[in-house]
């Protein structure tokens, strides 16, 4: 028994180290002037992941904590994962500008 609640109680201490790392990635990003572009290629996974902790956030009382966490860390998990967000062949200034532009829209 003590064992299952140990392990209950690790995942939200990982979801917490991954949102740790995803806040200072984003700060990096932004004291460059966001000239590092870490946010700019992983939109859709940082909306996955900001969802995510909102059924968390909201409090819901439907026995699904350990569920809700399980999918935030995933979701933090795949937004933290360099190989997949890495461009094959770096942007070109247009490339880059029209990203900027739909982000802004």
């Amino acid at each position: 028994e003590s064992r299952r609640r140990g392990a209950g109680q690790e995942a939200p201490q990982q979801l917490a180290e991954a949102l740790d790392r995803i806040v200072a990635a984003l700060k990096k990003d932004l004291e460059s002037g966001l000239t590092l572009q870490w946010r700019l290629v992983r939109g859709h996974p940082l909306a996955m992941t900001m969802e995510r902790l909102e059924f968390i956030l909201r409090g819901d009382d439907d026995g699904a904590f350990p569920e809700h966490v399980a999918k935030a860390k995933r979701a933090a998990d795949w937004l933290l994962n360099d190989d997949l967000w890495k461009p094959d062949v770096e942007m070109s200034g247009r490339q880059a500008m029209n990203l900027r532009m739909r982000r802004n829209a």
